[in-house]
């Protein structure tokens, strides 16, 4: 086994600085945190004092191991210049001594914590430090380039630290400084910075050898006589090369330009094509079998582009034909190479038969219309005439009659009026044409005739319909007359044949006296087209008069009935007993009657104004007669209010309950007409009489009264008491956190918290763990506020005891908590061994305990392996438990580790090694607890032997393997002798993290408080080591709502040498204490009456009749009111509705009774 590591302390290191401090964090004590360090325990006092002066202890000598403080850890000073020894600077101490907590450790050492401190002074001298600025040029990026443009170097002397600094690099054209200018603060040393230059060619300060580069082609493209050009590697941003020498193109193509155009810098690879343009074209005329007089059958022309289009000298001409024009049509000017084709027709008379345009009126008669210059003409008869386009020569052609073109193509005739397209069409006979003559043409030329279309127009006939007349007396009803007749035809006129019209759509209507048109309109035929027709409407006249006998209506005011609200009340309106005469309902203005009140009672009502009676916006006043009555009336009702004390209630907290407010019931959609106006609220006082202290409940005895008195007049008084409740507090968080309404007696869980016991190791000896029991901030008081109970639990032996809390006194309810007697952990493990044979027995009776061992007395071991002779294999060195008298297994966790015995055979070596305790019989397993753990191993044959190590298959070496920190380590262990083989064996490290628990702490707060510091504490940790070493945050679950949420550790699970676990913890939020409103009854000025003396009784008397009106005082003040002592009775019980008072009178009110307590028990 290696040797156990010393005890180390810590010494937290602090200076205090003199000068100039810039740079420096202050830790807020007027001292600078330079760090810590870990000094042997040894070397410090046994038992140091705030004061002690300790000259001979040297803290600086470990200063190799000092921990900087991030505070000013970059601050570079000679720890030789601090003066570290103990003295006296007036009330500063310096030196080695112990302190209260560390500054800038609070996580590791608060304020309440024994801690040692070396404190040092140390005087800053003010000193200057030099700035060296030197340039040159890139290696790579600026190769062979001029040293001599490069810039001299740049000093500065005279800077202190702190200093700001700023050198602007000097320019060289064609490079690109890096740094542009060197920049900073002086440290507390001389300071060298280097500026190096790269080739910039292009002038972007960005360094040449960092760009891409591109090339640029030059492409001859269609039409191009030159040869393609390229120029490469050209840095982005620089100019596009040109190209260089003749941009020749193809006969008759000129160059024009690069496609893209060219960019003036180059940005990426591209490639320009020349673009082309053609310089002449041919025209050619194409005379398609005609011929130019003196010329060819075809003509060319060359042109310049953008020429006038040349042309023949004259036009064409071919013998039979007319020449129409050339094909395409000649453009104005030339743009490309085109021909141009002649056009011919042969020559021959085009003749036209016209329709003439002709219209009539619809007569039911068919209709064709006629055609145009259609003339007798002597030994011919009916013929057209017609005239040659070509020459205007006459011609006559028979054989054509005029028809109405179809919608079928077909052609025919037309009845029906509308508008006709007339065609000539042939007829059955020949058409002959003859000439101006008279001659049928028997001419060279030949002819074609052609027609032209005309319109014939039926106009429809206009028929006359006249609407009937009619009169009568108003009746308030339309009057209307819908008959109607047709007028007899005139000349061209009225319906043919057997046409006949079905209806008539007559308009008019006449409601009041006077007169208007009853108009026709909207004809519908019976039989026939009414499209064939234009009818003409005459108006009949319809006559209303006014009426003989006038119709009768009486008016009436009418009643009203409202409940007080506070606002005035009208009775408004008239009513009639009849509005509707012969079906017809008329209304009536100018009428009005009017009462008005605000306060409850009767008001009277009566018609005054000047009836006019109308329909609908038509004043028919002059058809009525209107009589009127003065009768009606306003009534204004209490309305009905109810009052109710306040009700409170609260846990039991020593203090008396009482509840000095009330409330009214407000109007509601539901009820608009109950309830207190808010106006009138201001006016009501009250009077209270009941308190309570101990658990029970009560009724809140009142009075109502108002001030001014008439106020109340105006309602209708309910009086309901409310209730003072008080209710025990639970310690059982199962019961309800708020007070049941239905049962006020069950218990209240406020927030009770009860810690369970902590968990104890078992060591034969009685344990009765007990809780912690507290209500928020307070610690309750065992035997006071409650009692504990362990009947039936085993408080000596391993396993879970239960322990019950009944609450007492002021408190109420059971609860269980549980701690643990933990079975005590005890390892057992038995050497290994081996040896040369020898004739003796090899054993290893010694067994090693560990963990907590057994309790003394109970329980031993020992080893009865035990081996002689060379046997196959080894021989297991079996353990054996020896119980004492009070051994019980269940109090123990037992784990064992057997070793094994072996004899070797001549020529045979063998390796054993120290400390197996794995399960596995292989391995060395231990747990986290800062100190190291060595594998130790000895060769069988010990003469000549040498033991090594090899750990995770890493070299071998001789030292014995040591181990701190968690994890698993692989070792080999061989033992080699050169008179004998070698032996190897290997070995599992072990050492498992060590269980650290992070519990929050319990809190509770009244609703509506901010949040307490919610906190947690760190248990486990080993050797000393720090809290500060965990880390983790503690949050809670969300709600503002009385009630328990979680508040939850959280954190990595794994961190360094520890497995953390996290324990939850409560916060409870209970309800705020209810204080209730106080409501101070307004005093009136006018004299009030002095009840009569109280005399306790223990039921209630009968109400006593109100002491006698006293003769009114000049401006007295008011009497005190006789209090009421407790459980005492007042002079006469409360109404049902309000306090009794004496019939109305303004110098005579009742006295305002005081407030008063109660205890628990009393009535009233």
């Amino acid at each position: 086994m290696g040797a156990k590591a010393e005890q180390t302390t810590r010494v937290y290191v602090y200076i205090k600085v003199h000068g100039d401090t810039t740079g420096w964090q202050e830790n807020g004590d007027g001292w600078f945190t330079i760090g810590y360090v870990d000094v042997p325990s040894s070397e410090l006092p046994a038992a140091p004092s705030y004061s002690g002066d300790y000259p001979n202890v040297n803290v600086t000598k470990y200063f190799d191991a000092l921990v900087r403080h991030n505070d000013n850890k970059d601050m570079d000073f000679d720890f030789n210049e601090v003066d570290w020894t103990d003295h006296w600077d007036g009330d500063l101490r310096y030196g080695v001594h112990k302190a209260d907590g560390a500054s800038g450790y609070a996580d590791e050492a608060p304020n309440g914590t024994d801690t040692w401190h070396l404190d040092g002074s140390y005087t800053i001298q003010e000193k200057t430090y030099s700035l060296t600025v030197t340039y040159k040029f890139d290696e790579d990026c600026a190769a062979n380039a001029d040293e001599s443009l490069l810039p001299k170097t740049h000093v500065q002397d005279g800077l202190k630290f702190g200093d700001s600094y700023n050198v602007v690099s000097p320019s060289i054209k064609g490079y690109v400084a890096d740094p542009s200018a060197v920049s900073g603060q002086m440290a507390n040393k001389d300071v060298s910075r280097e500026v190096v230059y790269h080739r910039d060619a292009n002038g972007n300060n960005i360094p040449d050898c960092q760009e891409d580069r591109y090339s640029v082609t030059y492409l001859p493209g269609e039409h191009g006589a030159f040869r393609e050009q390229t120029t490469e590697n050209i840095l982005t941003g620089m100019p596009t090369p040109e190209f260089v020498g003749n941009k020749t193109g193809e006969d008759g193509w000129k160059f024009d330009g690069w496609n893209p155009a060219v960019s003036d810098t180059v940005t990426q690879d591209v490639t320009y094509t020349a673009k082309w343009k053609q310089t002449k074209f041919t025209v050619t005329y194409d005379l398609n079998g005609g011929l130019i007089p003196g010329d060819n059958t075809q003509v060319k022309f060359e042109c310049a582009k953008d020429a006038i289009t040349p042309k023949p000298a004259a036009d064409p001409i071919k013998w039979g034909f007319t020449f129409n024009g050339w094909s395409p049509e000649v453009a104005p000017t030339v743009t490309a190479d085109v021909t141009y084709t002649a056009q011919w027709e042969a020559f021959k008379y085009h003749l036209v038969i016209a329709a003439d345009t002709t219209n009539s009126v619809y007569d039911g008669n068919e209709r064709s219309g006629a055609l145009a210059d259609l003339k007798n003409i002597e030994g011919i008869g009916y013929a057209v005439e017609a005239r040659a386009k070509e020459d205007g020569k006459i011609f006559y052609i028979t054989g054509y009659e005029p028809k109405i073109a179809k919608n079928d193509d077909s052609y025919g005739t037309a009845i029906d009026a509308g508008t006709y397209t007339v065609i000539p069409v042939k007829t059955g006979a020949d058409v002959k044409v003859y000439d101006e003559n008279g001659k049928l043409y028997s001419g060279k030329h030949p002819y074609e005739i052609s027609v032209q279309a005309g319109e014939h127009v039926i106009k429809p006939r206009t028929v006359t319909i006249t609407a009937d007349s009619a009169e009568k007396e108003f009746d308030g009803a339309a009057l209307t007359a819908p008959g109607w007749k047709v007028s007899e035809a005139a000349e061209g006129t009225g319906l043919v044949g057997s046409d006949k019209v079905a209806a008539v759509k007559v308009a008019g209507s006449q409601t009041y006296p006077g007169s208007s048109a009853n108009v026709p309109s909207d004809a519908v035929m019976e039989t026939g087209k009414a499209s064939n027709y234009k009818f003409e409407y005459v108006n009949g006249i319809l006559r209303v008069t006014d009426r003989a006998a006038k119709y009768v209506i009486n008016a009436a005011a009418p009643d009203a009935t409202y409940t007080y609200d506070g606002a005035q009340k009208t009775a408004e309106g008239v009513s009639f007993d009849q509005l509707t005469f012969d079906g017809k309902t008329y209304t009536v203005t100018g009428l009005t009657s009017k009462a008005s009140g605000t306060d409850a009672g009767e008001y009277a009502a009566s018609i005054t104004g000047t009836a006019t009676v109308w329909d609908g916006e038509t004043n028919v006043t002059e058809q009525f007669q209107v009589n009127t009555t003065d009768t009606g009336k306003l009534t204004i009702k209490p309305r009905p209010v109810t009052f109710t004390s306040g009700t409170a209630t609260k846990v039991y907290d020593g203090e008396a309950l009482t509840a000095r407010s009330w409330t009214a019931n407000e109007p509601t959609e539901a009820a608009p007409d109950e309830g207190l106006l808010a106006s009138d609220a201001g006016k009501i006082v009250a009077v209270y009489r009941s308190g309570i202290t101990l658990p029970g409940t009560v009724k809140n005895e009142f009075g109502i009264d108002s001030n001014p008195y008439e106020a109340l007049d105006n309602y209708d008084v309910t009086l309901v008491p409310g209730t003072l409740t008080v209710i025990a507090q639970s310690i059982d968080p199962k019961d309800p956190a708020e007070p049941d309404p239905e049962d006020p007696s069950k218990p209240v869980y406020k927030g009770v918290t009860v810690e369970a016991p902590a968990n104890v190791v078992y060591d034969g000896d009685e344990h009765k763990g007990e809780p912690v029991v507290k209500s928020g901030d307070k610690t309750l008081a065992k035997g006071v506020d409650y009692e504990l109970s362990y009947e039936g639990q085993d408080v000596v032996n391993a396993g879970e005891v239960t322990v019950a809390v009944r609450g007492i006194g002021g408190y109420a309810g059971e609860v269980e908590t549980t701690y643990q007697i933990i079975p005590r952990r005890v390892s057992l493990s038995s050497a290994s061994a081996s040896k040369p044979y020898d004739g003796t027995a090899l054993t290893r009776p010694n067994v090693s305990i560990g963990g907590d061992g057994f309790v003394a007395g109970e329980a031993t071991a020992r080893a009865t392996g035990s081996v002689t002779e060379v046997v196959e294999g080894d021989v297991t060195n079996t353990i054996e438990i020896v119980p004492g008298a009070k051994f019980e297994k269940g109090n123990y966790s037992i784990t064992r580790t057997e070793g094994t015995l072996r004899i070797l055979a001549s020529g045979e070596n063998d390796v054993t090694i120290d400390g197996i305790n794995g399960l596995d019989g292989r391995g060395i397993v231990k747990t986290y607890d800062g100190q190291t753990v060595a594998v130790v191993a000895e060769a069988a044959v010990r003469e000549n032997s040498t033991v090594e190590y090899s750990v995770d298959g890493g070299a071998w070496t001789a030292q014995q393997p040591t181990f701190l920190n968690a994890d698993t380590y692989e070792v080999a262990v061989r033992a080699t002798n050169p008179n004998y083989e070698t032996v190897e064996k290997a070995v599992t490290v072990v050492v498992n993290r060590a269980p650290v628990t992070v519990a929050a702490a319990a809190a509770s707060k009244t609703a509506g408080a901010a949040d307490p510091a919610l906190t947690a504490t760190v248990s486990g940790m080993v050797n000393g080591e720090p809290a500060s070493l965990i880390s983790y945050t503690v949050a809670r679950a969300a709600g503002e709502l009385v009630g328990s949420y979680q508040i939850v550790p959280t954190g990595l699970a794994i961190q360094g040498n520890y497995a953390v676990t996290y324990v939850p913890a409560t916060l409870t939020i209970s309800a705020a204490p209810v204080v209730p409103p106080t409501v101070t009854p307004v005093v009136p000025t006018a004299p009030v009456v002095t009840p009569a003396a109280v005399t306790p009784a223990p039921t209630p008397p009968a109400p006593a009749a109100p002491a006698p009106a006293a003769a009114p005082a000049a401006a007295a003040p008011a009497p005190a009111a006789e209090p009421i002592e407790d459980d005492a009775r007042p002079p006469r019980p409360l109404s049902a509705r309000r306090w009794p008072r004496p019939r109305r009178s303004r110098t005579r009110r009742l006295p305002w009774a005081p407030s008063t307590s109660r205890t628990a028990g009393s009535t009233g």
